[in-house]
């Protein structure tokens, strides 16, 4: 039999494993609302991107992901907003003799459809994005961006409000 000062330290401790159990079970109070905006159509690019964001769906944030690549299998808290239909992407779709023919104005040109100007034109009047500015996916506490051509995207959410973090 222990003293009365060992039950006190062992109902203590329970106490403690106890709460750290329930804390444990408790989803976060903090989750975030996040949009991500990744629309190049390189799958390079959406490697990180997509790693970033099933991280923050996964620690309880609720994440809206516009890509050309949506995910093979669902996910808690991620919801998919696919552009591959108006954004096909380029894996193994050029050959070797057509990058080799690249001058450097063709070069120019290639990014700018794909990662500049041209792509936020063409993600402007997509249905989808116009959804997400009409607030069809809800609000945002946040906004991840590319800046990789344009900052197009910093400039579109900031007119409603959104914090932008933007990956370059």
């Amino acid at each position: 039999m222990g003293t009365l000062i060992d039950t006190i330290a062992r109902s203590e401790l329970l106490a403690v494993l106890g709460l750290l159990a329930l804390v444990g079970t408790v989803p976060s109070v903090c989750a975030y609302r996040v949009l991500g905006i990744f629309p190049i159509p390189a799958s390079s690019h959406n490697v990180m991107f997509e790693a970033t964001m099933q991280a923050l769906a996964d620690s309880g944030h609720e994440v809206v992901d516009l890509s050309p690549f949506p995910l093979k299998q669902p996910r808690a808290n991620y919801t998919d907003v696919d552009l591959s239909k108006e954004l096909p992407t380029y894996v193994n779709s050029m050959k070797f003799t057509e990058m080799v023919d690249f001058d450097l104005m063709g070069l120019f040109d290639l990014l700018d459809r794909n990662t500049g100007p041209g792509l936020c034109r063409k993600v402007f009047q997509t249905k989808q994005f116009q959804d997400i500015m009409s607030g069809a996916y809800g609000k945002f506490d946040v906004v991840f961006t590319e800046i990789c051509g344009s900052d197009c995207w910093g400039l579109r959410t900031s007119k409603i409000g959104f914090l932008v973090q933007n990956y370059a």
